[in-house]
């Protein structure tokens, strides 16, 4: 649907879309006298009337009010309008004018996020309903996507999907239904087991999870989750999407929905419930939801877990089931969710400053991401980012600026980019190993720049004189051991340069930590040890969970550290480092799982599985059939209905469609 749609058009009445002059339309009048004609406030010729003036520049919108007057919206004063509609305003007795401050706007039209309303619906038979959006994605072919609710659907019947007006929704504080932009197209949906049966306990592939395939190309999906504090633009305020994984129990957890907003609560346990009849793998909490806010996004701090299923109470306690997310994924085919990847960053040579030919460039980037670095209008180039997210790339040989642009990529998410750039001169200097820079293990070579057939002395770490050959580089050949090092290095004949000293570190290997990576342990027998091996004569540091470093001696090759108490249940992170000579390795990580025990049933009864399908809200579905109807009949037009709605029953099921 075009910008005009969503934008300009708020208050106009829907109508026979015929256009006519306007003076054919209110009589032949130029001028207002006691006898000046009225203009119609209702029925086709209002429609007409409205088509035409919207087409007149300075004109933003037009409605009729409850006095029987017609009311334009204007950019412009009446006298500064175009003739025509100044003329219209002035030969009719009941026309009214409010100049606005600025063009009306779109509310948040083209930033889409989760927890947004959103309504699907059949084209062919106005049968539709209300649900939330849960997370912005891609298709397998990293085309724009939605992530939502399997029932959202209607088994397949409700194949079209359009936003919803936020501040007219019930998180945000409405009570009618309003449309604001076209969505796009299912393009998966399952309820339950595959193809829509009622699955079954135990049964990974009984999830529910719709991905809708975004056709319009004004919409911008952002990888965050509103908080609905900003209804008049829900990009405004959220929570960023940083990574999909597994809800963890007794854990904080959120969702964002249309009906019941950005509300919290914790994870009770995984499993699976019987939600409208069908079996959904996934989650139970005590976040309040309601009708409406099913496919809404579930949060764990920024990393997306689930999908609003079902919920109901438990002695007036919410209980809210949510689809597993990474179990729902796995159904559709390969579409993704859509995170933020955060932009890479330069750590030396600073931005700007002069380098020597072939210097090493080096910066950080989220592990487990791909660097693309673009030198000047070259094409872009893939560089790895190590497990501790550091990169690095190498100067130009050639004397000149260079401009670099680089960016992140984790999947189809790309960061912001990295503009950088420096001026190679060439000079006397060390190129490898650069300055800051940490080699691994031992170094046995050291090369540089000078002026061809010049002498350059060594000194510090190491003691050369060398001849710069031909090519303007030279070379010595080394033995350094582990420690942090300084260079010197001079040009002796010729015009003498000043002395250029580079300092680097030769680093041992990270240590390794034994038996722990990916294992999964019972509460009663989490380890109350770390240990691993190492270089004889090293001092290794060991971190749980960013606490701070325990510390061991490396002895024939092997180190041990006992921790102060047993790991508890949760998700844990291990590094550990060795030093030698002052030079420390890079971290070597782990990660592990502790399950907490059973906790005994309580004595109270326990809250049945779910029933309720939070899809669609009590909305009256006259109203939503109309709002339907108007975006079928005026794709590319210029009309938004509002449609009243009438008052909802309670939270439990309501699954309410509609057959025209």
């Amino acid at each position: 649907m075009s910008a005009r749609w969503k934008g300009r058009v708020a208050c106009l009445a829907v109508g026979s879309l015929a256009t006519a002059g306007l003076a054919g339309l209110a009589g032949t009048a130029a001028f207002a006298d006691d006898a000046d004609p009225v203009a119609p406030t209702s029925g086709p010729q209002f429609s007409a009337q409205a088509r035409t003036l919207l087409g007149l520049e300075g004109v933003e919108a037009v409605t009729a009010d409850g006095d029987g007057n017609v009311v334009l919206l204007t950019t412009e004063p009446v006298e500064e309008l175009v003739d025509e509609a100044e003329e219209f305003v002035d030969g009719h007795g009941n026309v009214e004018v409010v100049v606005l401050d600025a063009p009306l706007t779109a509310l948040a039209s083209s930033d889409v996020v989760g927890g947004a309303g959103y309504a699907a619906y059949n084209p062919l038979s106005f049968a539709a309903g209300l649900c939330s959006v849960g997370f912005t994605g891609f298709t397998p072919a990293g085309a724009p996507a939605v992530i939502s609710a399997g029932h959202c659907t209607d088994d397949g019947d409700f194949t079209e999907a359009a936003l919803t007006v936020p501040a007219d929704d019930d998180a945000g504080g409405g009570d009618d239904i309003s449309l604001l932009a076209e969505l796009g197209t299912f393009g998966f949906s399952q309820f339950g087991g595959p193809g829509n049966t009622p699955g079954a306990d135990g049964d990974l592939t009984s999830t529910d999870v719709s991905v809708i395939d975004v056709a319009n190309s004004e919409l911008t999906l952002l990888p965050a989750v509103t908080d609905w504090t900003t209804v008049a633009d829900l990009s405004a305020s959220t929570r960023p999407v940083t990574g999909v994984g597994r809800a963890q129990v007794d854990q904080g957890v959120v969702k964002s929905g249309r009906t019941t907003g950005f509300t919290s609560g914790s994870v009770m346990g995984h499993g699976w419930a019987v939600v409208d009849g069908r079996e959904v793998a996934g989650f139970m909490t005590d976040v309040p939801a309601a009708e409406g806010d099913s496919g809404g996004a579930v949060l764990q701090g920024s990393t997306a877990v689930g999908l609003v299923s079902g919920g109901g109470t438990s002695g007036g306690v919410p209980v809210m089931w949510a689809a597993d997310l990474q179990t729902a994924l796995a159904r559709t085919g390969g579409y993704t969710v859509a995170v933020e990847v955060a932009a890479p960053a330069l750590t030396g040579p600073a931005d700007g400053s002069t380098i020597l030919p072939g210097a090493t460039i080096t910066g950080t980037a989220p592990a487990g991401t791909v660097l693309s670095v673009k030198r000047g209008s070259g094409a872009p180039v893939d560089v790895p980012v190590s497990g501790a997210g550091t990169w690095s790339i190498t100067a130009p040989t050639q004397a000149g600026a260079v401009n670099y642009t680089a960016t992140a990529r984790s999947g189809y998410s790309v960061s912001q980019a990295l503009s950088f750039g420096y001026d190679v001169v060439p000079a006397t200097g060390i190129i490898s190993p650069a300055e800051g820079e940490r080699v691994v293990t031992g170094l046995q070579q050291i090369t540089g720049v000078g002026n061809a057939g010049e002498t350059v002395e060594l000194s510090g770490a190491v003691t050369e004189t060398i001849v710069v050959a031909g090519d303007g580089t030279w070379q010595v050949a080394v033995d350094l051991s582990y420690g942090v090092h300084s260079v010197t290095v001079a040009q002796t004949s010729g015009t003498p340069t000043a002395p250029v000293t580079t300092t680097f570190q030769v680093v041992p290997v990270a240590p390794a930590i034994a038996s722990l990576d990916g294992a999964t342990f019972a509460e009663a027998d989490a380890p109350n040890r770390v240990e691993g091996t190492g270089i004889d004569g090293a001092s290794v540091q060991v971190a749980v969970n960013d606490t701070a470093a325990l510390a061991a001696e490396v002895e024939q090759g092997a180190w041990s550290v006992a921790l102060a108490e047993r790991l508890a249940a949760g998700e844990h992170a291990i590094t550990a480092t060795q030093t030698i000579n002052g030079a420390t390795s890079d971290p070597a990580r782990v990660g592990l799982t502790v399950t907490a025990a059973p906790v005994a049933a309580p004595d109270t009864p326990a809250a049945a599985a779910p029933t309720g399908m939070l899809a669609r809200t009590g909305a009256e579905t006259a109203a939503l059939i109309a709002a339907i109807a108007v975006v079928l009949l005026l794709a590319g037009g210029t009309a938004t209905v509002l449609a009243r709605r009438a008052p909802r029953p309670g939270l439990t099921h309501l699954r309410r469609t509609a057959h025209h």
